[in-house]
């Protein structure tokens, strides 16, 4: 996923920040400490400015910035809920 994370598409970033996320979120959390290895890639997409889009401007980029924010709390973030389902 680290992989597609650094192609200039904005469509695919989102789509990978979406997954990452979600399997941060919902994961295990060995998924979770992984990650907290491979922050660089997600990092970059803090600064994420790319095209504007002719129909859309700049919300497509705004919403990678955003996303790669909650990306980073969800990294980060000690209460989830699947540590205790993991640990249980």
């Amino acid at each position: 996923m680290l992989k597609r994370l650094k192609k200039d598409n904005v469509h695919v970033k989102l789509k990978v920040l979406r997954v990452i996320k979600h399997c941060c979120l919902q994961g295990h959390a060995t998924f979770r400490r992984d990650m907290q290895r491979h922050t660089t890639e997600i990092k970059d997409c803090l600064s994420f400015r790319g095209t504007p889009d002719p129909l859309h401007g700049d919300t497509h980029n705004r919403g990678v910035r955003e996303l790669a924010q909650e990306v980073m709390t969800s990294i980060f973030d000690t209460s989830t809920p699947s540590e205790a389902l993991h640990q249980g």
